[in-house]
């Protein structure tokens, strides 16, 4: 069985429009260019690109810690983590990138794979990735 503590996730826009883990609004930028910096950014902090689709934009994964395989049971193997990346347009130039992050045990088993979803509460770290591809096309990040 496994024990979700919590999670990772991103703010919210200053509108309430989305219930994201994790969201920074981008103006003045094309999607080709958010596209990339997306794709840039995953890869520096050690992501991998999976399948491209249409919703989400992009799915990344990674090895999850020792911690993580801990406490999100990873009885057959390590757990991974998932980032799936949405690009919305939301009018004009302006963009809401936001993402959803889960912990997957069993991952690549077409019968076991389990995605748990985690939390606002820890969404620190998935912020900064989104708040890093904003700074990288050189926007400024909210505080």
């Amino acid at each position: 069985m496994a024990i979700c503590f919590g999670g990772w996730g991103c703010h919210s826009p200053k509108d309430g429009s989305s219930s994201a883990f994790a969201s920074v609004t981008i103006n003045e930028r094309s999607m080709l260019d958010i596209r990339r910096v997306t794709k840039e950014v995953f890869e520096k902090h050690g992501y991998a690109k999976t399948q491209e689709t249409v919703s989400p934009d992009f799915t990344f994964e990674k090895p999850g810690t020792s911690m993580n395989t801990m406490v999100y049971g990873g009885w057959l193997g390590k757990v991974w983590v998932r980032v799936k990346v949405y690009i919305d347009p939301q009018g004009g130039t302006e963009f809401l990138l936001r993402c959803d992050t889960f912990m997957v045990g069993d991952h690549g088993d077409p019968f076991m794979e389990e995605e748990h979803r985690l939390t606002r509460m820890k969404r620190g770290p998935y912020l900064e990735l989104l708040q890093e591809i904003k700074m990288e096309l050189g926007l400024p990040v909210e505080k």
